[in-house]
């Protein structure tokens, strides 16, 4: 099957960006955990939505979807009177291709009574959990693997979580330190997590540790994020929320405009967001956006008519990982120098990015070559761009719906319409992104 993307000229007009789906994933887990009815207002209902929704459920807690809210009876009372007792049968839990729900049930599996067997698709087997199975490990908690070592599929087995010290990094994943603190009130005792060595995606904690406090569970942190407590004296407790855009997601919706020289307004963004991947309004200003908040409202203009004739731009992505594709493609479109820094870990995520999108735009007829760190992992991109391409070009998708939203804007810069080998979906984090941004698709 073969899917292709045709811009159908500037991108003009109002848009909308998708719910935050960092934030939809954390309140449905915290909302199941706590004591209570949970309401969340606009969540992002996307493929891991699902997925996380499917993981709450085999828990025991009742998730429903009524217009455009999600509802969620937790499990709190029942999981703190089950949790003395013995193991009393099997849980289980399908992961799909979310690197988070299986992250975050390593550590939840452990506090749970009953078994818990998680397992999920073929390329979140490969990818990696021992820095958090290490830590737990050390404090006796116990795993058993089916098939490889601290890989996917795996059953929790031990009666409880250990509060205490952990130490973990960040440069694979900020995820082994988010399943920490999710579960920390679980804990047998108070946890604190200390991160170590290079910080990257920190943000993504301090989104974490937001939401946890919104639903009851105070976290103690340093401003640098670099020691994190929180006790086991408070439990979820049940809220209503209303949830904002995601900036990975609106990331495409804006970089499509620079790429065809759009004028837009894009609403739902809280300006105020602690999302690190806000960044992106930063980059396009410097790469020659226009980028103005309307005044009283969540939404921005973004004017690209008469964006910069070339760039030489250095950026660090180490807080904002997942815009690291979008930032590449946009500039393969740009004529003059764009350094992209800070990278690294998402050579651990759906598929290696830095890698991936390196031989996407090779493939298109870009110049680009991959830049590595003092310590030699690859860890960023070096671009030399230029407004258009002939296009007519035959890309792979590499499993990896990121990687296919960042290539059909670098496609939007092509005189000949492009394609995707295989399977083409991006509901994984952004449902209907080509009719969000009226591309013309065929198949074939």
């Amino acid at each position: 099957m073969r899917t292709s993307f045709r811009s159908r000229g500037p991108i003009r007009g109002e848009f909308s960006a998708p719910a935050s789906k960092p934030q939809t994933q954390r309140a449905l887990i915290m909302g199941s955990m706590a004591d209570g009815l949970t309401t969340i207002h606009r969540p992002l209902m996307a493929h891991e939505t699902l997925t996380m929704i499917e993981a709450c459920r085999s828990l025991g807690a009742e998730v429903s979807m009524l217009d455009d809210q999600l509802t969620i009876r937790g499990i709190g009372p029942e999981f703190s009177r089950k949790a003395a007792g013995p193991r009393a049968g099997t849980r289980y839990i399908w992961a799909s291709g979310s690197a988070l729900v299986a992250r975050l049930f390593m550590s939840i599996g452990s506090a749970y009574p009953e078994d818990v067997v998680v397992d999920g698709k073929c390329n979140l087997r490969a990818r990696p959990f021992s820095p958090l199975i290490a830590e737990l490990r050390q404090k006796s908690v116990e795993f058993r693997f089916f098939d490889v070592l601290d890989k996917l599929p795996y059953v929790a087995v031990s009666t409880s979580l250990p509060g205490g010290h952990y130490r973990l990094r960040t440069d694979v994943s900020s995820q082994f330190a988010t399943s920490l603190l999710v579960s920390a009130p679980l804990a047998a005792t108070p946890v604190t997590v200390e991160l170590v060595g290079p910080s990257y995606s920190i943000s993504y904690l301090r989104q974490t540790a937001e939401l946890m406090g919104h639903f009851g569970v105070p976290v103690e942190a340093e401003d640098d994020m670099r020691q994190i407590s929180v006790s086991n004296e408070k439990s979820y407790q049940a809220r209503e929320i209303e949830l904002t855009g995601d900036y990975t997601s609106a990331s495409y919706i804006l970089g499509a405009a620079l790429v065809t020289r759009g004028l837009i307004r894009l609403d739902n963004l809280d300006p105020g967001s602690l999302q690190g991947e806000c960044s992106i309004i930063d980059i396009l200003m410097e790469l020659g956006a226009d980028v103005k908040w309307v005044q009283g409202a969540n939404a921005l203009l973004i004017d690209c008519t008469s964006r910069r004739s070339s760039v030489d731009a250095i950026f660090d992505v180490s807080d904002c990982p997942n815009i690291l594709p979008t930032v590449a493609a946009i500039a393969a479109t740009l004529d003059g120098r764009v350094r992209i820094t800070g990278g690294r870990l998402t050579q651990y995520h759906k598929s290696p990015r830095i890698d991936a999108i390196a031989a996407q735009l090779a493939r298109g007829g870009v110049s680009v070559q991959t830049l590595k760190s003092k310590d030699g992992f690859v860890d960023g991109l070096e671009i030399r761009g230029k407004e258009r391409y002939e296009g007519g070009v035959l890309f792979p998708a590499h499993e990896d719906h990121r990687i296919v939203m960042a290539t059909v804007l670098f496609t939007l810069a092509c005189n000949r319409a492009c394609a995707f080998d295989g399977v083409v979906d991006t509901a994984d984090s952004f449902p209907g992104f080509a009719e969000c941004l009226g591309l013309e698709v065929s198949s074939t």
